[in-house]
């Protein structure tokens, strides 16, 4: 259950969000965008054998997945964007379906109020000061992101015998872009509803700040990695464009995806990026 932030929590929110856009020089992109991808999906799974009752269970999942294929692949043609789109049907549907802490978190709430030891030795995790990078391991080994950071160079555009020396060196940076700007997004979403199990929540406990300034300094480090980015593309016109377009279509996901809550904010920007596109009415 979620609780109702008051005002200035909102305000505090939307500032940090409308600075982080400004400084980060965030353009909403003027694509065209390819409205068969969700019918090409659900192909895909129907020529797997899965059966009808499990497809329709998949709509929400098949619904909300090409946005990410579109926005931040926009640069690459429709079939990779089709293969990233099946990727994040996969990916939600793991996520949604795992169920090793199932007895565990249904007995978390009665060992509390007993005073008993939890059983799972995840949920005694602490995040020691001595350790501040420690947050971001266990953020990648619990994330997705990797994949999606090869996808930004497809074959097609990016042979790589003639170019993987040029983008290898980017790809951690990429990837902790990827990670990073999701943290930050769907921030709000997680206050709202009381999610402390996340990379803000777990930066905040490691250095000893509040959960607004530790989304702050997140912010700051996302922007060194676009300048970053931008400068190991800089040299190679067709790397640059593609970087480009991969850091404002990333953030173009998420502030169209309703997942997240950005519209409560009432921000321009947000509004205005939902208006031009809403995903769950591309077929």
């Amino acid at each position: 259950m979620g609780f109702f932030p008051s005002d200035p929590i909102r305000e505090e929110y939307t500032e940090i969000f409308q600075s982080f856009l400004r400084d980060i020089d965030f353009q909403i992109p003027s694509h065209e965008y390819h409205e068969t991808l969700q019918s090409e999906m659900t192909l895909h799974f129907a020529e797997e054998s899965f059966s009808e009752k499990f497809i329709r269970r998949l709509r929400p999942i098949l619904e909300a997945s090409p946005g990410i294929a579109m926005t931040t692949f926009y640069h690459a043609s429709l079939e990779v964007q089709r293969v990233v789109g099946i990727y994040t049907v996969y990916a939600i549907l793991i996520d949604d379906q795992a169920k090793e802490l199932e007895h565990d978190l249904k007995q978390f709430s009665l060992n509390l109020l007993s005073g008993k030891p939890q059983s799972n030795k995840l949920m005694h995790l602490s995040f020691p000061r001595d350790a501040p990078d420690f947050p971001y391991y266990i953020r990648i080994k619990t994330g997705v992101a990797e994949a999606y950071v090869f996808m930004v160079f497809p074959e097609h555009l990016f042979p790589e015998k003639k170019y993987m020396s040029s983008y290898l060196p980017m790809i951690l940076y990429i990837q902790a872009y990827f990670n990073f700007v999701n943290d930050i997004m769907s921030s709000y979403k997680e206050a709202f509803e009381q999610e402390d199990c996340n990379f803000v929540d777990n930066s905040a406990k490691t250095l000893g700040v509040t959960r607004i300034q530790a989304l702050r300094k997140l912010c700051a480090d996302t922007l060194e990695l676009a300048g970053r980015l931008h400068c190991l593309s800089s040299t190679n016109p067709g790397l640059g464009e593609t970087i480009e377009s991969f850091i404002h279509g990333y953030i173009m996901y998420h502030l169209c995806q309703r997942r997240y809550r950005l519209e409560e904010l009432g921000f321009p920007v947000s509004i205005e990026a939902q208006r031009r596109v809403d995903f769950s009415s591309l077929q």
